[in-house]
This record gives C-alpha cells, sequence and structure tokens, in this order.
C-alpha cells in the first residue's frame, strides 16, 4: 500500500480492520511538520489565523508520526528530511532526490521569447477567478493567455 501524502493517515486505521499485512510505503516528499510549524511560527496575520496555522501544525506533526510509526519505508526528497523521519519513529528511509539529466539552457529566455499561459482547473463561473486573472494580466503580463478546463459544458469554455 502506497501512501502519498500526510493526508492519508486515516487510512492507517482502515488497513488494520482489513488485517491487510503486506508493506506500506509512505511517500513524503519532504517533512511537513517542519513545514507547517515554520508557516505557523512565521506568520504575521491575524490571531484567528495563526491559531489555525498553529493547530494544523499540530495536525500535521501527529499525523506524520504515525505515518512514519505505521510505515515500512519513509520515502522523500532528501536525505535531512529522511533523517527527521527516522526521529519520530520511521523504522527505514529512503531518500529519493528528484533528477533530470537531459539539456541544461545557458541563458534564460528574454521576456519577449516567453509565452505564458495559466490553466485554470475549476470553473470560470467563479467571477473571483476571472478577476484574479484579469488583475494579474493587468499588472503584470498583458500577454498572458487562459482557458478554463471547468466542469461547465464544453460549448462554454472559453479563452480570457
Amino acid at each position: 500500500m502506497v501512501l502519498d501524502h500526510y493526508a492519508m493517515v486515516f487510512a492507517i486505521e482502515e488497513l488494520k480492520k482489513r488485517n491487510y499485512t503486506g508493506p506500506v510505503v509512505h511517500i513524503a516528499h519532504d517533512f511537513e511538520t517542519m513545514v507547517t510549524r515554520d508557516l505557523a511560527a512565521s506568520f504575521r496575520g491575524t490571531i484567528l489565523m495563526k491559531l489555525a496555522l498553529k493547530l494544523n501544525a499540530i495536525k500535521t506533526a501527529r499525523a506524520e508520526k504515525q505515518l512514519a510509526c505505521a510505515s515500512d519505508v519513509v520515502a522523500t526528497l532528501t536525505e535531512f528530511d529522511a533523517g527527521e523521519f527516522r526521529k519520530i519513529g520511521a523504522r527505514r528511509t529512503v531518500a529519493l532526490p528528484p533528477g533530470y539529466d537531459g539539456p541544461v539552457a545557458e541563458a534564460s529566455w528574454r521576456k519577449d521569447e516567453r509565452n505564458l499561459r495559466v490553466a485554470i482547473v475549476g470553473s470560470f463561473a467563479a467571477k473571483t477567478r476571472c478577476d484574479q486573472i484579469s488583475r494579474l494580466r493587468a499588472r503584470s503580463y498583458p500577454d498572458i493567455s487562459a482557458f478554463s478546463l471547468g466542469p461547465e459544458h464544453r460549448e462554454n469554455r472559453r479563452w480570457l
């Protein structure tokens, strides 16, 4: 069983209920406990939002600990993150850094060579989404184009 996000922690209990005895692998990518904790600590907004972020950090830490202890292997992108999972109970970790073996661009594209596009997954029916794209276009990227991939009927899909 592969669990590819800390929010999949609910599956641990489901596997136990069904007497699952196979291997469990948690694809962690990174150590979200640290990310959410640091995000909450550095937040400089409303007290209510800060409280919500702190509660999320606590929830995330519990979920990752439970996944670390229940998994046969925890896979991360870096050895640092793998070490953090070992500290909270992971029996076995493996660091699998992303890799790219293709050509490397020597210079970045000039602005006039860029073709900027935005794919919106969802519906243009939400006025705020259209407004956000319009503001982005007006402020920084007049050439930007967007196409709705939303649930509305195919004939209603449109370019902005």
